[in-house]
């Protein structure tokens, strides 16, 4: 399991800035279906150069194309696709959430989700293994109250990415093992 946190980080001047983290997956988002959970969010809060290296499949257009408001629901379930177009056509500061990725396959309904996954108060990101919290995903990115960001997953490709492109990120078992 690959498990990193950021904080205090040049790279990310604004946790969470999700354009930057999808800017780190270099367009692998795309791959999946997201599960987005306990969400605090603002609009229209953040400018940044983020926008500037889209995936070049990508296109933005104006924000009334992209708009955010499918984010005021929780739980949510959104493709890929439609994820990176709300995230790359707005200015989106997320405070609390999880957005756990599910390879494109597997299908979840909302309506009777079993597990649902948390960032605010959830003690399971400090311990010695952390893990993803459904065990059906393979990406979690988790917005803690906008002081830092964890990123876990079992995908050891995805997990480069992510230290190629933030270079001040720390193994976050190793940043554990400081407090135990």
């Amino acid at each position: 399991m690959n498990s990193f946190i950021l904080e205090r980080s040049n790279q990310m001047p604004i946790h969470t800035d999700m354009r930057r983290v999808f800017n780190a997956l270099d367009g692998c988002q795309l791959e999946y279906n997201w599960l987005i959970t306990n969400l605090e969010h603002y609009t229209n809060a953040i400018r940044s150069a983020a926008n500037t290296s889209l995936p070049d499949n990508l296109t933005i257009y104006e924000e009334s194309t992209s708009p955010s408001d499918k984010l005021d629901k929780d739980p949510i379930w959104i493709s890929g696709e439609e994820l990176t177009r709300i995230i790359y056509g707005n200015s989106i500061q997320f405070v609390w959430g999880v957005f756990s990725g599910f390879r494109k396959n597997i299908d979840i309904n909302i309506e009777e989700l079993i597990i649902e996954p948390y960032a605010d108060g959830n003690p399971n990101f400090w311990v010695s293994e952390p893990k993803i919290q459904h065990p059906l995903a393979d990406i979690e990115v988790v917005c803690w109250d906008s002081t830092l960001t964890l990123f876990l997953t079992e995908d050891d490709g995805l997990g480069n990415k992510f230290k190629e492109y933030f270079k001040d990120l720390i193994d976050l078992k190793t940043y554990n093992k400081r407090f135990m």
